[in-house]
């Protein structure tokens, strides 16, 4: 392999763009240093990616390969970037709902199918969100990638919470404050609601993450605090992250009430990966949802 450029920053490595001499065509090469990693996480993490992913929404792998001093997990190249990239650079052709609808369904096929394998992300978020051949927007296929958080599902939930803060659920804050478990599949749930809300909120010149030099408190930290807040009653209603207007019409409004119930506050009350592709992809169904919610379509 020839590495040539460096293509972003993961929470444990560095992907580079590279050549495979003997096949002649370009692939993405992630480079985890043994050095200032812990041996046994990254041993987990080269078993992960070891498994042979034939998903056309999960970035496959290509081959995992140690040497003296690193472990090397060779993948697709995506040429497009990640989703962030991706709005940027195609803001006009993405600014209306069926592209965008589209790009979602794809996201939540490849969620349903590591939740089906008993496996979570944990760090769901535009970056991590690749594009590639793309031809027009409505022919580009999306990847969900930098499995380094991911951990097999245990029924006693996790006690190592990892990923960015931005797109995290309340249930996060709840065990920087207390120390509890995290039920880690709803958590999936969450983050990828927070997702959706981002490309529905998307602007020209604006990125689908906050700019981290403006002041920005995390969604599901906001939640978290406003939920616990001195006086709250339990039951009470929860804090909304989604605004519908009389001007959306019927399938937005249909897309903004499912993420309304991808974030809710209890990981029990949210939609599963597969109810969420499930309204996505079913037109008649997401109108539906429009008009009386998913309590009836469950």
């Amino acid at each position: 392999m020839n590495l040539s450029t460096e293509l972003g920053r993961g929470t444990i490595g560095i992907v580079y763009k590279a050549t495979d001499v003997k096949a002649g065509h370009v692939v993405a090469a992630k480079r985890i240093s043994l050095e200032t990693n812990n041996k046994v996480a990254t041993q987990d993490i080269a078993k992960l990616y070891d498994v042979t992913w034939t998903q056309r929404n999960i970035v496959s792998v290509l081959k995992v390969y140690w040497d003296i001093s690193n472990l090397w997990i060779f993948m697709d190249y995506c040429e497009s970037g990640n989703l962030e990239e991706y709005f940027q650079n195609n803001f006009m052709e993405m600014n209306n709902m069926k592209p965008k609808l589209d790009v979602m369904q794809q996201i939540a096929n490849g969620v349903r199918y590591m939740h089906l394998n008993e496996i979570v992300h944990r760090d769901i978020k535009p970056k991590n969100i690749l594009v590639t051949s793309v031809l027009i927007p409505r022919q580009a296929v999306i990847k969900l990638s930098d499995f380094d958080l991911n951990r097999y599902v245990r029924p006693d939930g996790f006690k190592w919470p990892m990923g960015e803060c931005q797109f995290r659920s309340p249930e996060f804050w709840v065990y920087l404050s207390n120390n509890e478990d995290i039920h880690v599949v709803n958590d999936d749930i969450f983050s990828l609601g927070l997702v959706y809300l981002a490309m529905l909120e998307a602007r020209k010149g604006h990125g689908l993450i906050p700019d981290p030099e403006s002041p920005f408190i995390p969604p599901g930290y906001v939640m978290y605090k406003q939920r616990n807040a001195p006086g709250q009653k339990q039951g009470q209603i929860q804090p909304k992250l989604v605004n519908i207007t009389s001007e959306d019409d019927i399938q937005t409004k249909g897309v903004k009430l499912l993420i309304q119930e991808m974030t809710s506050y209890k990981p029990t009350d949210r939609p599963n990966a597969k109810t969420v592709l499930h309204i996505l992809t079913n037109d008649e169904e997401l109108i539906q949802f429009g008009n009386v919610g998913i309590t009836l379509l469950l």
